[in-house]
């Protein structure tokens, strides 16, 4: 819609293999280290910009927002053979962190397994939204956790339903 913010938040793809798994921790880090730090060079970072710009300057050619939606709607159909992990960072509320044990994000349209984590306070929060019936992945990442001897609670799931906006 005109006169909104635009996001300009990007991805990255982190490889992962049975061979990969087979390497130390550290090593695992180094090397997505390494991807992130190559990712995020000028050069690459201007480029998906551009990319981002070029699909702004698209939508800002059609009239409508019932066009636009119709152009976006390719996103609907995408389906990694992954899932998304999103890290908002650190949530810097001053002389409130004491009081803060989770806080929560939500990202729509997931299909699949989408994964929102942020850290406040003392404490750091992953939100698991998938959208199917399942709890096989947050068992596998808990166990992973508790042999890691990391000490975490999980929350009963959360059922949720979004309404359908309006703006047409």
């Amino acid at each position: 819609m005109e006169y909104t913010f635009r996001n300009c938040v990007g991805s990255i793809c982190l490889p992962y293999s049975p061979e990969f798994a087979k390497l130390e921790m550290n090593e695992q880090a180094m090397t997505y280290r390494k991807l992130i730090k190559e990712y995020k060079k000028n050069d690459n970072l201007k480029n998906e910009i551009n990319k981002q710009a070029n699909l702004f300057d698209k939508l800002d050619t059609l009239p409508s927002y019932e066009e636009k939606k119709n152009f976006l709607s390719f996103f609907n159909k995408l389906v990694s053979n992954t899932f998304i992990l999103s890290y908002a960072g650190q949530i810097e509320l001053g002389e409130y962190e004491e009081y803060i044990e989770s806080m929560h994000t939500y990202t729509s349209g997931t299909t699949g397994i989408s994964m929102q984590m942020l850290s406040a306070g003392d404490y750091i929060t992953i939100n698991f939204m998938q959208s199917f019936t399942s709890d096989v992945y947050i068992n596998a990442f808990a166990k992973i956790l508790e042999e890691s001897g990391l000490v975490f609670s999980i929350s009963n799931q959360i059922e949720y339903s979004i309404p359908k906006d309006s703006i047409k």
